[in-house]
């Protein structure tokens, strides 16, 4: 029975003693430029970020995504097109070619080698044309990592 114990508490211990790295979206507005050239703009920004060339070469990134409220109240998602996308140079946006995007992939270029804080500002993603005017609009971000 302490074995039990010293393992839950054990078990107990690992998970709080893991740390995340703030990400963080900020700034979320949407951009309206007619038929075709709406987008979804915000600033992205997360600790100890990296990008390695030699062993394993992987990566970290963050996966956004974007929701709205809709006259009812309730929140709905906000699709990506995959086309007239930003991304502030030192980094890239990838998307899946589904028809139905749900979010992007932001992650460092191949020539921005390196560890430490990143702060994106400016970043734009082409949504659907659908959306409804003077939506209340969330931001949402999830470390991911990328190991080939």
């Amino acid at each position: 029975m302490k074995r039990i114990a010293f393992i839950l508490c054990l078990l107990l211990g690992i998970t709080f003693a893991g740390h995340a790295n703030n990400i963080s979206i900020s700034n979320v507005t949407i951009l309206n430029g007619g038929a075709g050239q709406i987008q979804v703009q915000f600033d992205l920004s997360w600790e100890n970020s990296w990008r390695v060339n030699v062993g394993p070469n992987n990566y970290d990134g963050a996966w956004v995504f974007f929701k709205y409220k809709d006259i009812n109240g309730l929140w709905k998602h906000i699709y990506l097109t995959g086309l007239n996308n930003v991304a502030p140079a030192g980094f890239d946006i990838y998307q899946s070619n589904e028809v139905s995007r749900a979010g992007a992939m932001i992650y460092r270029e191949p020539a921005n080698l390196g560890i430490g804080n990143v702060t994106i500002t400016g970043i734009k993603l082409g949504t659907v044309n659908s959306l409804p005017y003077d939506i209340d609009v969330k931001g949402f971000a999830i470390e991911m990592v990328y190991i080939p």
